[in-house]
C-alpha cells in the first residue's frame, strides 16, 4: 500500500545521507523538501507518537487541513462533518490526518454526534476519506439519564471552572482540556471532554482521552472517568 510509513521513512533518510555528503549544511537547509519536518516538530511530536501517529502540538484546523478535509468529504451525503481539531498526523507517502469532527444529519429531525474522521492527502494534494469512526461519549459513569451532545466543543468559561475544581487533588497524569463533547443530567451533571493527557513520569506518555467530569447539586466536582482515545489506522485499508 502506497501509505507506507517505513517506506517513507527510508526514503527521506537517504535523502539526508546524500545531502550531508555532498552538501554544505547551509546549502541542504535551504534546499530541504516542503514536506520535511523541522527538528523542532520533530522533538515535540516525538513526546507523542503512539503507532506512527504524531498528536498535534498545535490542533488547530490550517487552511490546508481544511482544504485536504473538504476534498475529502465532497460527495459524502447524508450526514455534514465540521472539523474542529486535528487530533494527529502520520507521515507516508504523503500525510494521513485524525480529526475530531461534530456530525450532524441531514434530515427533518437533525440529530448530532462526534466523530474521528480520517483523511490522507498524497504528494499531489489529492485527498481521500479513509474512514470515520463515531465517539462514545458516554463512559462507566451513571448509565441512566440520556447523553446529549454539546452544540459547539468549545471549553467555555463556567466549564472550566467544573473542570479546573475536578482537578483540585487530583494525581498521576495532567489532563488539558480540548473539546467539550457532551452532558448528561443525574443527580447534578456528567460533562464528557476530549483532554489531551500526560502521564507525570520521566518517560511518561501523551494521548488524547475522554474525561467524564461529575458535579453534584452543590458545585463540588470530581473526575469520575478517564478512557484513552484511540488514534489507528482504519483495519481496512
Amino acid at each position: 500500500m502506497k501509505k507506507n510509513l517505513y517506506v517513507y521513512a527510508a526514503v527521506l533518510g537517504l535523502f539526508a545521507s546524500a545531502c550531508s555528503s555532498s552538501t554544505p549544511a547551509s546549502s541542504a537547509s535551504s534546499s530541504a523538501p516542503k514536506d520535511t519536518v523541522s527538528e523542532t516538530e520533530q522533538t515535540t511530536m516525538n513526546e507523542g507518537v503512539i503507532d506512527g501517529w504524531q498528536l498535534m502540538e498545535d490542533e488547530t484546523i490550517t487552511p490546508e487541513i481544511q482544504s485536504a478535509f473538504d476534498q475529502a468529504v465532497d460527495g459524502l451525503t447524508g450526514v455534514s462533518y465540521t472539523p474542529y481539531l486535528c487530533l494527529a498526523k502520520q507521515m507516508v507517502s504523503g500525510t494521513n490526518y485524525a480529526l475530531l469532527c461534530r456530525s450532524v444529519t441531514v434530515t427533518a429531525e437533525p440529530m448530532a454526534d462526534y466523530a474521528v474522521v480520517y483523511v490522507y492527502e498524497d504528494m499531489n494534494k489529492k485527498a481521500e476519506l479513509l474512514d470515520i469512526v463515531p465517539l462514545e461519549i458516554a463512559g462507566d459513569a451513571d448509565t441512566v439519564g440520556r447523553w446529549e451532545v454539546s452544540e459547539s466543543p468549545e471549553i467555555y468559561n463556567e466549564l472550566s471552572q467544573v473542570f479546573n475544581k475536578a482537578m483540585e487533588g487530583f494525581t498521576g497524569s495532567n489532563l488539558e482540556p480540548a473539546a467539550y463533547l457532551g452532558w448528561q443530567l443525574v443527580s447534578g451533571t456528567n460533562y464528557a471532554i476530549l483532554c489531551r493527557k500526560s502521564i507525570v513520569a520521566p518517560e511518561g506518555s501523551t494521548s488524547w482521552a475522554i474525561v467524564t467530569v461529575y458535579e453534584d447539586l452543590e458545585g463540588k466536582a470530581e473526575i469520575k472517568d478517564i478512557r484513552e482515545l484511540e488514534i489507528r489506522m482504519p483495519d481496512k485499508k
